[in-house]
């Protein structure tokens, strides 16, 4: 099989708009891939969130421990950050659990799902950092 005949042109410029997209607004290119992989290439939902999301995971691994040996993350911060896993965890946990049962997500899970899991952040106490804590420039 020859290489270049299975590479589609289109998908190759797709990806180049993407990137250069992402590198002029800092958007991440999976909210601007996978709907063009859906609508302009039909792709399977499914398979393109797949892939989008495995791709995210590898290159994040591979900034966070890049960023963690040069010493450029605030490991403060991150735990504070991953505090907040618990409760919207927990909260899609519950709304998940709710969409099992028939006649899906009623209006009050809805609406307590977008604040809860905000609640840590506003918390005093919790996430809040004082100006001292905050790395000088």
């Amino acid at each position: 099989m020859d290489l270049f005949a299975a590479i589609n042109p289109l998908l190759v410029v797709s990806g180049f708009v993407v990137g250069m997209l992402v590198g002029l607004t800092g958007v991440g290119g999976g909210s601007l891939m996978t709907p063009i992989l859906v609508l302009l290439f039909g792709v399977h939902a499914t398979t393109a969130v797949g892939t989008d999301l495995l791709y995210a995971a590898i290159t994040k691994t591979g900034g966070t421990l890049t960023h963690g040996v040069k010493g450029t993350v605030d490991w403060r911060v991150t735990g504070r950050l991953l505090g907040e896993l618990r409760c919207s965890g927990s909260t899609a946990m519950v709304v998940g659990l709710q969409n099992r049962r028939p006649g899906g997500v009623n209006i009050c899970h809805q609406l307590v799902a977008l604040p809860v899991p905000s609640i840590g952040m506003v918390a005093p106490g919790k996430s809040e950092i004082s100006q001292a804590e905050l790395p000088s420039r």
